[in-house]
């Protein structure tokens, strides 16, 4: 049986991180579409604040760990949970993808599409903090459970 005290203390760190961006990317859309006076309690450097966190310490509670019995397929999965993370934020906060999408069409109404935008960087983030949290989750309970003979566990 895996008790709190069996996971180390940045592996819990990392899985509570992920969860907290879930739920920050979850909550967020919601708040915002419900009660818009809330978005002036959300400072725009929130999100950065959040990917910046999760990167190193999801990294300190993962790799050591992972390096007891160096399963690729949890690195693999962890390696693109990070990477949809990143790479979401970047394209959808400092690549300037809406102004290239819509600027052919300013004339028209196209709330919509910003919807649908917010909606995708909102599921991928979700996707990536989720892979990370899982995996993450996978790899310490894989160490305490693993039997082969071959691991240093």
């Amino acid at each position: 049986m895996i008790t709190n005290k069996s996971i180390p203390i940045l592996s819990r760190l990392s899985i509570i991180l992920s969860g907290l961006c879930i739920i920050h990317c979850m909550a967020v859309p919601i708040l915002l579409l419900t009660l818009p006076a809330l978005s002036a309690f959300f400072p725009p450097y929130l999100e950065s604040l959040l990917v910046l966190s999760i990167i190193p310490l999801s990294g300190l509670g993962f790799i050591p760990t992972w390096k007891k019995h160096k399963n690729y397929r949890f690195l693999q999965t962890y390696i693109i949970g990070l990477c949809i993370i990143v790479f979401t934020h970047i394209g959808f906060h400092f690549s300037d993808i809406e102004h290239m999408i819509f600027a052919e069409h300013s004339s028209m109404d196209h709330n919509h599409a910003h919807v649908g935008l917010n909606l995708t960087e909102t599921t991928l983030m979700i996707l990536g903090s989720a892979l990370l949290a899982w995996t993450t989750w996978k790899n310490n309970r894989h160490t305490h459970v693993c039997k082969n003979p071959n691991h240093a566990h």
